[in-house]
């Protein structure tokens, strides 16, 4: 029993610190796009990461069926490729800070997919915390607009920040039924794999001058980040307390993503918070609440790559 619960704690630090850098890595990933075209940023992030995984899932390496691949080609698009880069389109014209409070309407949008697609059963507290979480989150789209775009953040910026929590909560459903067929380190290198393809024509067509990137301290590290932390600490960790642990037990955790990404925003960018957003931030996460405590399929720890 000691060793279950010691096994547990290190799981649930596994995942805290996952959320914590991802959560951060919404400021890097501002930081990067500001000097480095988007698809070209990706296209590096994808890439190398790539690269580093392959060697560890040849050993136990699982070959996906017809049906397997064409669900990882979607779920690769939808829920890799464009949410991503939706995201840093939107981080050029937003603040981090509206950001981060966006992507909490990601586990209520797996709530309403979840009616839909996995039967769950539809209540009025359910619906009650849908429509305090969607307010709260279009407090903090609309923000920028009620402050006469005194803010940090722009409207624009932040309705590309939300179809990019759409489309990346889209692809998170379309990848479930084979999360359990196929090793999950496989399936994120697979992913990353697939994404790199898929980016390639998208540079081209962006056509970046990439002697003209001004490769700053700054924005070197902030590529390190993504690279090292975001998409690969990140995720051995995330990976490794999901094979200790079910997913359900480190649901609360999630919060620490956003909560890192205001307080990186705060301390390392200088950002603001205004009135509005800390209104709409609060709605977002109460809705959530309400929502979850009914909700049988927690799906929380499916989340979404950044």
């Amino acid at each position: 029993m000691f060793k279950r619960k010691k096994q547990k704690n290190i799981a649930l630090l596994a995942f805290a610190a996952s959320f914590i850098i991802w959560g951060i890595n919404t400021v890097y990933i501002k930081i990067a796009v500001t000097e480095i075209p988007p698809n070209f940023y990706y296209l590096i992030r994808f890439a190398i990461p790539t690269l580093i995984l392959i060697p560890f899932i040849t050993r136990r390496y699982k070959k996906p069926s017809p049906y397997q691949w064409y669900i990882l080609i979607i779920a690769s698009v939808i829920g890799f490729v464009v949410p991503n880069i939706l995201l840093a389109e939107g981080l050029r014209r937003t603040s981090a800070i509206d950001t981060s409070l966006i992507f909490l309407l990601g586990p209520v949008l797996m709530f309403a997919f979840s009616i839909e697609f996995l039967k769950e059963k539809f209540n009025a507290k359910i619906l009650l915390g849908l429509i305090i979480s969607l307010a709260g989150a279009a407090l903090v789209v609309v923000g920028p607009t009620l402050y006469n775009m005194t803010t940090n953040g722009d409207m624009y910026g932040n309705l590309l920040v939300l179809l990019s929590v759409i489309t990346a909560t889209a692809g998170i459903v379309i990848i479930k039924p084979i999360l359990k067929k196929l090793p999950a380190l496989q399936i994120t290198t697979l992913r990353f794999a697939l994404a790199t393809l898929f980016t390639v024509p998208l540079v081209y067509l962006e056509h970046p001058n990439i002697s003209a990137i001004n490769w700053t301290p700054e924005v070197n590290f902030a590529l390190f980040y993504g690279i090292v932390f975001g998409s690969l600490i990140a995720y051995v960790l995330y990976h490794f307390g999901l094979s200790k642990i079910s997913g359900e037990e480190s649901s609360t955790l999630q919060y620490l993503d956003p909560l890192a990404g205001v307080l990186a925003a705060l301390f390392i960018l200088g950002e603001q918070i205004t009135p509005i957003v800390i209104v709409g931030g609060a709605l977002t996460v109460v809705g959530v609440y309400l929502s979850e405590v009914k909700s049988k399929h927690k799906l929380r720890h499916l989340h979404a790559h950044r």
